[in-house]
């Protein structure tokens, strides 16, 4: 039987006394959740639309860049640190030179701002110029490389549109297991970069010993020694 109309606000004002009436109820609607700050790389734009939106340090030591001598790697290339630095846009640079087994080198500039992130500002190949850019030339914006707190999970672009070599990269894992000929790695930070022809590369580093592999074509490329080189 459907209840009389004349009963029904009595059960409305029941039912909105009860609810007056629970301690803490009142105003749960109106509550808002807390407020957390953005940390790491929330807080960052990668690409930069100018080089002033950033302070920039005049080091490099971001603990997974750690190289102090030539790094080599099983398939015959190099990777070292260039003498002197680089001026891009009034920001001075540290090149990092990538020498292929046959000789050709890729050099990449980058920069470390004071919190830490260390940004890739430009490219110079010496088997493919045309792919050559700088940041504020061209449309080209500088893109974060790592950030100085990488957690899984975290993806930013490392280079801006407008120029050739524009990616994405994200972080795969931060206590990978990682074996090479030298010895077993352990809490190795991995790092997933897919290109913009969809080509995907993944890097894989450790603190204070740097870079320790790369994937090429699938396959990983492992540095050669790193632990005698750390301890000698």
């Amino acid at each position: 039987m459907r209840p009389s109309p004349s009963r029904r606000p009595a059960v409305a004002a029941t039912l909105a006394a009860l609810v007056l009436a629970a301690p803490g109820l009142a105003g749960c609607a109106a509550m808002e959740p807390p407020q957390v700050s953005a940390t790491g790389v929330d807080t960052l734009v990668s690409p930069l639309t100018t080089l002033d939106a950033r302070d920039w340090s005049t080091t490099l030591d971001h603990p997974d860049l750690a190289l102090d001598a030539v790094r080599s790697f099983d398939d015959g290339s190099t990777l070292q640190v260039a003498a002197g630095s680089v001026q891009v846009g009034g920001v001075a640079t540290t090149a990092l030179v990538d020498t292929a087994a046959d000789g050709s080198t890729t050099t990449r500039l980058v920069a470390q701002d004071v919190e830490g992130n260390v940004w890739w500002l430009g490219l110079e190949s010496s088997a493919d110029p045309a792919s050559d850019w700088l940041a504020g030339e061209d449309g080209a914006q500088a893109g974060l490389l790592l950030p100085a707190s990488p957690r899984r999970g975290d993806g930013w672009a490392t280079a801006g549109a407008g120029q050739a070599g524009e990616s994405v990269s994200t972080v795969i894992a931060t206590d990978a297991q990682l074996t090479l000929l030298d010895g077993a790695y352990s809490g190795v930070l991995v790092i997933e970069t897919v290109d913009a022809d969809g080509d995907t590369e993944r890097q894989y580093y450790e603190p204070s010993l740097g870079l320790l592999a790369f994937t090429d074509g699938g396959v990983v490329v492992g540095a050669v020694d790193v632990l005698g080189a750390a301890t000698g």
